[in-house]
């Protein structure tokens, strides 16, 4: 009836949001017998591929397919090695680390939101890690300023830099899952996102 078929149109559309029912049973088949370095191994090989799509600003056919395999993995060490790299450059470190790791995290989950009201087809934690993998051209800076501190002129260039490539890498993938007449909604406050945080390592 129609509750059957309601049913099934949901089942298929979450299905879709995170991959296909082939590859998700194959997946999940391969890594029954996998040992704990196996499985360290095939991660770390994920996130230096997915590193190597997202943080590459150019459009490719395995794109939309790699985004919807979602990992947290990423995400988590690139704000880790943001939040200890700046609460190091800060005279609170404590205090630093908790308010920037929160930050990061709330920031994403706000845009993350926004996309999805704006009729976004990515589920949030694929956005989530697009936009944590992102982070990553932002971490650099703040290694430098660890042991190097540049004149001002100097280090806005290469905090603009990283903001440019942060935004033009997150924004070529936000822009497939938006729908077209609402991408400036959509990329309106990923760029707020990456202004704050290139504003925090500016001022560290």
């Amino acid at each position: 009836g129609i509750n059957a078929e309601y049913m099934g149109n949901q089942l298929n559309t979450h299905r879709t949001m995170l991959a296909s029912p082939e590859d998700f049973n194959q997946e999940f088949l391969n890594t029954l017998d996998e040992t704990i370095s196996e499985t360290i191994l095939r991660d770390v090989r994920e996130i230096c591929y997915k590193m190597r799509i997202v943080l590459i600003p150019i459009r490719s056919n395995d794109a939309p397919k790699e985004l919807r395999k979602w990992d947290l993995w990423g995400p988590i060490i690139f704000c880790l090695l943001l939040s200890t790299f700046l609460s190091i450059l800060s005279k609170e470190s404590e205090k630093s680390f908790g308010l920037i790791f929160m930050l990061v995290w709330a920031g994403s989950v706000i845009v993350t939101l926004n996309t999805r009201f704006l009729g976004g087809s990515a589920s949030i934690f694929q956005s989530v890690s697009v936009l944590g993998y992102c982070v990553f051209p932002l971490v650099i800076p703040t290694i430098i300023f660890v042991f190097y501190e540049p004149p001002t002129a100097i280090k806005g260039a290469i905090v603009g830099g990283a903001f440019i490539w942060s935004c033009a890498s997150s924004l070529a993938f936000m822009g497939d899952i938006v729908p077209e007449h609402r991408r400036t909604l959509g990329a309106y406050p990923v760029i707020l996102f990456y202004i704050f945080i290139a504003w925090i390592i500016f001022l560290a």
